[in-house]
């Protein structure tokens, strides 16, 4: 939203509160008049006329609010506009009807538009194509080193996703973050590193319980990821008994004197259609019931993205082939596996502790590595042919013939992605 919109709105709505005010004051003005009437057991006629009166000021109050908010609504170019607008109008306003009447209505423009209000827009103003470029990435690994890996896959939440955005002003405390040019909510590639790599540090604590494989591993992911920081230096020196001789060998074969390096995955955003709400209604305990709901803006679950993935292994370059197959090799496991569990069980959400951010395990992807390719084999190769048949010689004739050589690169599920990663595994260790 540029500045001009923003003075625009303001305008249209600034006079607003004037209006209010004085309706308001009318309104209270009549109450203490009916009040005053009964109080003295005034004619009962006179109390039905001021009755009447009130709710004709108060219904006069409802459509003035609604005129300008729909004339404010109609004048916003693009949908993200007007969470925008309501909030700069929301932390300005005073009256307290007024402040009230703003965030009904972005409650409401969430729960009745926010599901398919982003995609529209977008689609209106003729970026949807532009837009593509960033949701679904794409890459040659045919110009990247010998066994870099592109994954790619196309997902459905399975639970809604919540985030932070950094946003100061904003109606809602608890907005999701959002992409600053298109206003769709988004997963940031640095989220997809983090939880990723938690989630790998899971499998560590869970999975291995030999301190030299603990080492291992740990060394493992710092390639992968890069250098750890404070807290997850903390975290693993927790998981293991630390010999710090062999740590500082090991960190200084994969690391630069200071101690960091670039890990080798690379992680794309992931882009969203939808948006809705989560509401949290705290309970009183003495009455049990909830008064102060919280709003907490979320992805809604069947909501799809893309997921992406680049692996480079640059720091194997000019290595011996053996040992570059063999990290690549255990590298293909572990990213399979982490993956997995990330998506499927612990999921990347914020509060995913609770359940938020997982998502469905029928995915739609593919997974492309550098130098590698493998292709489907021939399915009729182990049958028997029944010789009763007439065209058994034929079928016999055609067995011999060469397989087509389709690519096997596509996946439809995360068990299908670890017996690709299987194969792929196989292909690289044949020539070793």
């Amino acid at each position: 939203m540029n500045f001009d919109y923003f003075i625009e709105i303001t305008n249209k709505f600034r006079p607003l509160g004037e209006t209010i005010d004085t309706l308001d004051k009318k309104i209270v003005k009549t109450k203490e008049e009916i009040k005053t009437l009964k109080k003295n057991k005034g004619s009962k006629s006179e109390i039905i006329g001021l009755e009447k009166e009130k709710a004709t000021l108060e219904a006069q109050k409802r459509q003035e609010l609604k005129r300008k908010w729909d004339e404010v609504y109609n004048s916003s170019p693009y949908f993200g506009s007007h969470w925008k607008a309501l909030s700069a109008l929301y932390i300005e306003e005073r009256q307290p009807s007024v402040v009230k009447f703003i965030r009904d209505r972005h409650i409401e423009l969430q729960y009745r538009e926010g599901k398919v209000r982003i995609k529209e827009d977008i689609a209106r103003h003729s970026l949807l194509d532009f837009f593509e470029i960033f949701r679904v990435p794409k890459i040659d690994t045919s110009l990247l080193p010998p066994y870099s890996v592109f994954l790619q896959f196309s997902f459905t939440l399975a639970t809604p996703y919540i985030s932070r955005d950094d946003e100061e002003f904003y109606i809602c405390d608890n907005p999701v973050r959002k992409d600053k040019v298109f206003k769709v909510p988004m997963v940031s590639g640095s989220s997809w590193k983090g939880n990723m790599r938690w989630t790998a540090g899971k499998l560590l604590e869970l999975r291995i319980n030999d301190n030299e494989e603990k080492l291992k591993r740990r060394i493992q992911l710092i390639k992968l990821f890069g250098h750890e920081n404070e807290a997850e230096k903390r975290y693993f020196d927790s998981l293991m008994i630390v010999n710090e001789d062999a740590l500082k060998k090991e960190l200084h074969k994969c690391s630069n004197k200071d101690r960091l390096r670039s890990g080798r995955l690379y992680f794309y955003p992931t882009f969203f259609n939808q948006i809705s709400l989560e509401v949290i209604n705290p309970h009183d305990r003495t009455t049990k019931a909830g008064t102060l709901p919280i709003y907490i803006e979320s992805v809604p679950e069947d909501a799809d993205g893309i997921f992406s993935l680049l692996y480079v292994p640059f720091d194997l370059m000019g290595r011996k082939e053996g040992k570059m197959k063999k990290e690549v090799a255990e590298d293909m496991e572990l990213i399979g596996s982490a993956l997995k569990e990330m998506m499927l069980t612990y999921g990347f959400s914020a509060k995913k502790s609770s359940g938020f951010g997982i998502v469905r395990d029928d995915i739609n992807g593919k997974f492309e590595m550098s130098g590698v390719s493998i292709y489907k084999t021939d399915s009729l190769g182990d049958q028997k042919i029944n010789k009763s048949n007439p065209f058994a010689k034929l079928a016999s004739l055609k067995k011999k013939l060469p397989p087509e050589q389709v690519r096997d690169d596509s996946f439809s599920s995360f068990k299908e992605l670890k017996q690709l990663i299987d194969k792929v595994k196989k292909e690289v260790k044949k020539n070793d």
